[in-house]
């Protein structure tokens, strides 16, 4: 925040007797998207046609590419609690490869929670709702393993190792949340 903005903001709060502060553009997304679609409609002027615009949100490249940048030294095994999987992965018929990828990833979810807590809520929401449709389209023709590798090459766009472990992380998050494959009943 440049120096400017926060005497503003001193002098805002010393003039009018109100707390003045900066809403940054996470928190300003979260607001404007708590709103109902009429009070948006008074904000913006007009709701954009979906069908006419031509935009590309990449959300899920984002979060990979933050995920990329992470430097794995800095796990350390005892300070990881995994979840009791086991059930849940019998359950999907997935093997003990997957379990093994799946709890590699879990060593990392700490800081893809991390970037999400940074952003906003439409954005952590909006990557959920992402890789849980990938899940569903996917498990219409597949599962166990195979489910599981083609969720992993969905996400991850390229059959690379720095890019399917980064998907990894992504899977293992929304594995443990029950987002992605079915809670055993």
């Amino acid at each position: 925040m440049p120096p400017q903005l926060s005497q503003a903001i001193e002098k805002i709060t010393a003039d009018h007797g109100i707390k003045a502060g900066v809403l940054g553009v996470n928190k300003l997304e979260d607001l404007v998207f708590s709103l109902n679609d009429d009070q948006i409609l008074t904000i913006t002027g007009l709701f954009p046609n979906p069908e006419e615009m031509q935009l590309d949100y990449p959300v899920l490249h984002k979060v990979m590419a933050h995920l990329m940048k992470i430097d794995i030294s800095d796990v350390q095994d005892g300070d990881i609690k995994y979840p009791d999987w086991g059930e849940k992965i019998k359950f999907n018929g997935l093997s003990r490869t997957m379990k093994i990828y799946l709890e590699q990833g879990f060593l990392h979810v700490h800081e893809l929670d991390k970037y999400l807590d940074n952003n906003s809520n439409f954005f952590a929401e909006d990557v959920k709702d992402r890789v849980r449709k990938i899940y569903i389209d996917k498990a219409k023709e597949f599962s166990g393993d195979d489910l599981f590798m083609k969720i992993l090459n969905t996400i991850s766009h390229k059959p690379e190792p720095l890019f399917q472990l980064t998907a990894i992380i992504i899977m293992a998050k929304y594995f443990e949340i029950c987002d992605i494959f079915e809670e055993p009943k």
